[in-house]
């Protein structure tokens, strides 16, 4: 009877887990047209697209407005971004440190290609995303108004607007994710606690056998 009750235990929790496991999935999958379209706004920039950009002292607004929302989201990520002991930027020209990082294109854009990698891992702070909230709510922060001054730029601003479409989605999931991560643990305990008990019934049935034949 008792292992009767655990194995109908087992048989409920783990239902909740194949539930919960498909609804986590389902939403973040629901980012996945975001993510995409980040990458592809990568995909489409060339180490040439930012060459003419190195030179420049005092670009164009937007193009700094879009490179410092760059260099917000690499903050406390990429160690050659000068951050305050809040993690916040510390440099109150966010164009020096884009000229820092121009100095070599390839790796910047590395950088950004690898991000998802680092959202996913927790490494982003939420407050990254939060110095250019205002930015990303500015309904002239758009790829095509970009272009008109700079096609490097154009391009990133595509990519910070649809890489904080994947943020806001896993931060969203991520306590559903730690709910999911407990529930396949009492799972485990459960199937253990249930196996030990098979295990008690079955040597006690075996005793019992045995003082019946002998009876």
């Amino acid at each position: 009877m008792i292992a009767s009750e655990e194995s109908k235990k087992c048989a409920t929790i783990a239902k909740n887990v194949g539930e919960m496991s498909a609804k986590v999935q389902g939403e973040l999958d629901e980012a996945l047209p975001a993510l995409a379209k980040a990458e592809q706004a990568l995909n489409g920039l060339k180490v040439k697209d930012f060459s003419m950009l190195k030179a420049l002292t005092s670009p164009p607004a937007d193009v700094q407005k879009t490179f410092g929302c760059v260099i917000h989201l690499l903050c406390t990520v990429d160690p050659l971004v000068p951050v305050t002991k809040q993690g916040k930027l510390a440099e109150p020209n966010p164009w020096k440190c884009v000229s820092v990082q121009l100095k070599n294109p390839q790796a910047f854009l590395d950088k950004l290609k690898n991000y998802k990698q680092d959202i996913d891992e927790k490494r982003v702070p939420a407050s990254n995303f939060k110095a250019i909230e205002d930015i990303l709510n500015d309904e002239n922060f758009t790829p095509e108004i970009i272009y008109t001054k700079s096609q490097a730029a154009a391009g990133l601003c595509d990519w910070v607007k649809n890489i904080a479409i994947y943020y806001n989605v896993f931060c969203n999931v991520a306590p559903k994710r730690a709910a999911v991560e407990q529930a396949e643990i009492e799972l485990t305990q459960a199937n253990e606690k249930k196996a030990t008990m098979e295990a008690t019934v079955a040597d006690l049935m075996a005793s019992l056998k045995v003082l019946q034949d002998q009876f």
